[in-house]
């Protein structure tokens, strides 16, 4: 779930499978699969929305490559990202992956896959294709991603079923295997996979939080531009985020995660937020308990595990020069909270 908040010049606005013959693609350095594991307890309130993101691992780039393994005469084909191409997840929870910044889950894909590179990959009839055709169709290209687990059904009435897993998947399962049009390559260890354990980690608790951010815009008076310097600091305001839970019985942490809204972009190091429309000020967030400031994008702790009910923290938002070069004008630029339970 996530809530947005704004800054402006003078305003901050605060499984499938299928047979046939597939494609070839491994990892850098002919890696074939990479385990990632969910090692703590997830917590999911029964009455979280639909489509909400209950895990998600980190930013990637993979360098892959991919070449014909069988003799083809067909038109060509394209690399895919297969999702839960093996097992059945059940009616709660389902694999999403997320390519240029924006998520795809696999109930809204054709087939559960989507195109990750727009290289096509030609037909090819010679012989020893493991060998031949490899050498003439072999292609390599960097993908960057990240994958995650959604909230598939809908929100359900407290009470209205038991605490526990989501899933029945106990143990290691594909999230994803990169493959070719005509589905899993039935050709043993020829195609990379990425593999996720820990789904039994990911749990419904009959009590769920609301999270709210005061204020949600904030007004920064008027910078000069005869003082511009780069990364001098303008003007400093105050925000804090806050969670009230429903209930106390039911013990669980949260982690919050800033982003960019859609009139905003990073600095290099992810922890200035950049107006489209005036990128000579950036925004940047300091954690009032830690005095550092938060990186875009990465998860930061916001409450460990606890029973308490109220939990709120406190946030520096500081205007600061990114140029020495002041543009005159107005700006805009929103953050996006997303927060997630564990």
């Amino acid at each position: 779930m996530n809530y947005t908040v704004y800054w402006a010049s003078a305003l901050m606005a605060l499984g499938f499978h299928s047979a046939g013959h597939a494609l070839a693609c491994v990892g850098e350095g002919e890696s074939l699969s990479h385990l990632d594991t969910i090692s703590q307890t997830v917590a999911v309130p029964v009455n979280l929305p639909k489509d909400s993101v209950l895990w998600r691992s980190d930013t990637r780039t993979l360098q892959v490559t991919c070449w014909v393994d069988q003799q083809s005469l067909g038109k060509g084909e394209y690399a895919y990202a297969y999702l839960n191409p093996y097992n059945d997840l059940g009616e709660h929870i389902e694999l999403g992956i997320n390519i240029n910044g924006v998520d795809h889950r696999a109930s809204q894909l054709d087939r559960g896959r989507i195109i990750i590179d727009p290289h096509l990959y030609p037909g090819c009839n010679l012989p020893i294709p493991e060998v031949n055709c490899k050498r003439v169709t072999q292609h390599t290209f960097s993908f960057t991603y990240n994958y995650f687990v959604s909230k598939k059904s809908p929100p359900l009435s407290t009470g209205s079923i038991p605490e526990g897993s989501l899933s029945p998947v106990p143990n290691v399962l594909v999230a994803f295997q990169l493959d070719g049009v005509h589905g899993m390559n039935q050709i043993p260890n020829s195609n990379f996979q990425l593999q996720l354990q820990g789904l039994s980690n990911i749990r419904y608790v009959n009590c769920g939080v609301t999270m709210s951010i005061y204020p949600s815009q904030i007004n920064f008076s008027t910078a000069f531009a005869y003082m511009a310097r780069n990364n001098d600091l303008i003007e400093k305001q105050s925000f804090s985020v806050q969670a009230e839970k429903e209930c106390e019985s039911a013990a669980y942490g949260l982690d919050i995660v800033f982003n960019p809204a859609a009139d905003a972009t990073l600095s290099a190091d992810k922890t200035m937020l950049i107006p489209k429309d005036n990128a000579s000020v950036g925004i940047r967030i300091v954690s009032a308990s830690q005095a550092a400031p938060v990186k875009f994008g990465q998860a930061l702790e916001f409450s460990p595990r606890t029973t308490q009910r109220h939990i709120s923290r406190e946030f520096d938002a500081e205007l600061r020069w990114a140029t020495s070069q002041a543009t005159m004008g107005p700006f805009s630029a929103g953050a996006i909270v997303d927060f997630y339970y564990k």
